[in-house]
């Protein structure tokens, strides 16, 4: 029986323990869901939608959340991805449970804005093939239905064992797009892959005088095996180009940097002023350290990842577009180390104590020397009034004690008349002297608790690196991207 009621008692405590690991597992989920919800809004106001993207779309699948969901379908559609912004926002749609009916109708309208951006293409070709756009995989002939991608310019490719690979460039018009028809010439030769690494995003990728995509690439270019040549095109940068010779089935990488043409026309560049949250950061452009920045950098129009750091903060990795002849703003928030965050709290609470006593005793000075000095002030009209009375009785004619011409002055007068006098001097100089060191440490406390008020006043926020409070309700900030009006919806977790 005790054998009994002892295993009954350690399933309980192992229930109740596995209850409490499940309840602080949950809350943790949630608080990290609420910083990643936050940090998202903050990345996309700094112009990160890709980094708003991910802290997103990473706080969605700890908390599954309807207005997570609305916000990424914005952010997708402000990174122009107008395919995943309406698969997204059909989901929103779906179950919109606690979402407001504007942001209902909102959604919607964005679904319906994006959804006029996307293209309906179908491709055939004469062997089964792997189609990639731009670079990245996005099925296989023959198609079951059309594939579904952003309008514009696009290099669509078609890659088959034993085939030549085929690469197109085409123009896609919203709606329903041209077919197009692409034949594969067979091959004995087995295909190498190349994968083509650049520090410099948005470079066109050229193998042998036809251009196959932009950097960075996402995936392997398949080539036939000989000597190929591969070169890096893009405005405001000299062009690079590389030989290779490849083997039946090798794999290479090659690594190409580009460096700025200094002849580039005007035209062709942009400045890019950098806001950070902290002072004297470095900045790296496209893998080129720029050293301490002072003033907007002067680069080539088009796309760029810079990188903004400080000692003692974690780096910030934008990407950014820089327009050409304009002056593009990007903002970067940096998080500081645990160690940083620490030194700056201690600092500040240090700051605050020294600012505390020095405005405390600063405020006892004035007040104990004030009271001295008024005091010391206004008592000596009667010292003086004291040291002229014993001054004039040692006179002669003064008819008193000390008179020098009286019987009693013979008697020994004169000492203690003449230490009389000295005694009333001595008061009265004692008495200036208090009042002097009164009006001194009035003026020291004055000074002291300036200097307490100043130490105060130009603290820092102790909470300054501080994660912002989690919502406590839903509300709406306003989001603006081109082409796109929105707002992004905070809510609780």
């Amino acid at each position: 029986m005790r054998a009994l009621l002892l295993a009954a008692s350690c399933c309980a405590l192992l229930a109740l323990l596995a209850t409490a690991v499940h309840a602080d597992a949950g809350e943790a989920a949630r608080a990290e869901a609420r910083e990643r919800f936050d940090r998202g809004l903050a990345r996309y106001a700094e112009g990160d939608f890709g980094g708003a993207l991910a802290e997103l779309e990473r706080a969605h699948a700890l908390l599954p959340n309807e207005v997570v969901l609305f916000n990424i379908g914005l952010v997708y559609a402000a990174l122009k991805r107008p395919v995943e912004a309406v698969d997204t926002l059909d989901r929103v749609l779906a179950a919109p449970n606690a979402l407001a009916a504007d942001r209902i109708a909102h959604a919607r309208r964005v679904r319906d804005e994006q959804a006029q951006r996307i293209a309906a293409l179908s491709i055939t070709s004469n062997v089964p093939a792997i189609i990639e756009i731009d670079g990245v995989q996005v099925g296989k002939t023959p198609l079951s239905q059309p594939l579904r991608i952003a309008s514009g310019a696009h290099h669509v490719a078609l890659l088959a064992s034993g085939y030549i690979p085929a690469r197109r460039e085409v123009v896609l018009p919203a709606g329903v797009a041209p077919p197009i028809v692409i034949e594969l010439l067979p091959t004995d030769k087995q295909l190498a892959h190349v994968a083509i690494e650049s520090p410099v995003p948005g470079a066109e990728v050229w193998v042998d005088g036809e251009r196959v995509g932009r950097t960075p690439l996402p995936a392997t270019l398949a080539v036939a095996p000989g000597t190929r040549a591969f070169e890096l095109r893009r405005a405001g940068y000299a062009t690079a180009r590389r030989e290779l010779t490849l083997s039946e089935g090798a794999s290479a990488t090659l690594r190409i940097a580009l460096a700025e043409d200094p002849a580039a026309p005007l035209g062709v560049l942009g400045r890019l002023a950098v806001v950070a949250s902290e002072r004297d950061v470095s900045v790296t452009v496209d893998g080129r350290a720029r050293g301490l920045y002072r003033t907007s950098l002067l680069l080539p129009a088009g796309p760029h990842r810079v990188r903004v750091e400080r000692a003692g903060f974690e780096p910030a990795d934008r990407d950014v577009e820089v327009r050409a002849g304009e002056s593009t703003e990007l903002r970067a928030t940096l998080t500081p180390t645990a160690e940083t965050r620490n030194a700056h709290v201690a600092s500040v609470q240090a700051q605050r104590t020294w600012g505390v006593i020095a405005a405390a005793s600063g405020a006892a000075l004035v007040i104990g020397g004030a009271a001295v000095g008024i005091w010391a002030q206004s008592s000596l009209p009667e010292l003086e009034r004291k040291l002229e009375a014993a001054e004039q009785s040692y006179t002669r004619g003064s008819g008193t004690e000390c008179d020098p011409r009286t019987d009693l002055f013979e008697n020994d007068m004169e000492a203690v008349c003449v230490a009389r006098i000295d005694d009333a001097a001595a008061s009265l100089d004692d008495r200036a002297l208090l009042r002097t060191i009164g009006f001194v440490g009035l003026g020291a406390g004055v000074a002291a608790a300036t200097v307490g008020v100043v130490l105060l006043a130009t603290n820092d926020d102790e909470d300054k690196y501080e994660p912002a409070e989690p919502a406590h309700a839903i509300a709406v900030t306003p989001w603006l991207a081109p082409g796109l009006t929105g707002a992004s919806v905070r809510v609780a977790f």
